[in-house]
């Protein structure tokens, strides 16, 4: 598990700020379990849920797909 911030605009980082648009599990082969905005986490999250820039992702997943993740979802 790792935490994951969203520095970037997920606009451009994620091909799209709602979950159904960045297919977290289909690009980077990660599962999504939880997502924290302004101190609290989201309930619940579904494929409507909007990420938004300084969101942190909570993913499940092997090492190097969480490092691609990161790689994409950091500030340029």
């Amino acid at each position: 598990m790792a935490a994951v911030p969203v520095e970037a605009d997920p606009q451009t980082c994620l091909a799209g700020p709602r979950l159904s648009e960045a297919e977290l599990r289909r690009s980077f082969d990660l599962c999504l379990l939880a997502i924290r905005r302004d101190g609290a986490m989201l309930e619940p999250i579904a494929n409507e849920t909007t990420i938004l820039r300084h969101d942190t992702l909570y993913v499940f997943g092997k090492p190097a797909q969480v490092a691609q993740l990161l790689h994409v979802v950091e500030a340029a």
